[in-house]
């Protein structure tokens, strides 16, 4: 018994510092998923607007929760909703794939086509930072001559080429 002690003791003491980070991760992972979800169901069961001090109502909540008639109205919007969802977001894009990969003509156009959604927003924010950024066309010279204000270089108007 003494020598599986000693065995244990000394793992333990080998593994010291992966116990201190899986405890580091625990503490986080407990911190952010256990401590809300506890505190929601205290919660649950009590009346609480968030200007005055909770009180304790027990099941109350929920009785009116099951009385409400729009709880299952609201049940079945939600199933229907996430059956939905996975249809035209998971179903329907991967029939979609397999068909596109069967044309073997058009493979370029139908990846620039699913790319373009990615590109095209970065694209424009380049092209309105530098339409922005040149002197002729910058839209803050323009309401600043238009206002009467001065530039830096003295200036009214903005410089013409």
């Amino acid at each position: 018994m003494a020598v599986l002690t000693a065995r244990v003791r000394r793992k333990i003491q080998d593994n010291l510092l992966a116990y201190a980070f899986m405890a580091a991760g625990l503490l986080c992972f407990a911190f952010f998923s256990w401590y809300p979800l506890v505190r929601g169901v205290i919660l649950s069961f009590q009346q609480n607007n968030f200007v005055a001090p909770p009180y304790w109502v027990g099941l109350d909540n929920y009785r009116a929760l099951f009385d409400d008639p729009l709880f299952y109205t609201a049940w079945r919007n939600t199933l229907l909703f996430t059956g939905l969802a996975l249809v035209l977001g998971f179903v329907l894009p991967f029939f979609i794939a397999v068909l596109l990969n069967e044309f073997r003509h058009f493979s370029g156009f139908f990846r620039v086509l699913v790319y373009l959604p990615v590109m095209l927003p970065p694209i424009v924010a380049v092209l309105l930072c530098a339409t922005s950024t040149t002197r002729a066309t910058a839209c803050s010279t323009r309401c600043c001559a238009a206002s009467g204000c001065r530039s830096r270089s003295g200036r009214s108007r903005p410089a013409r080429r």
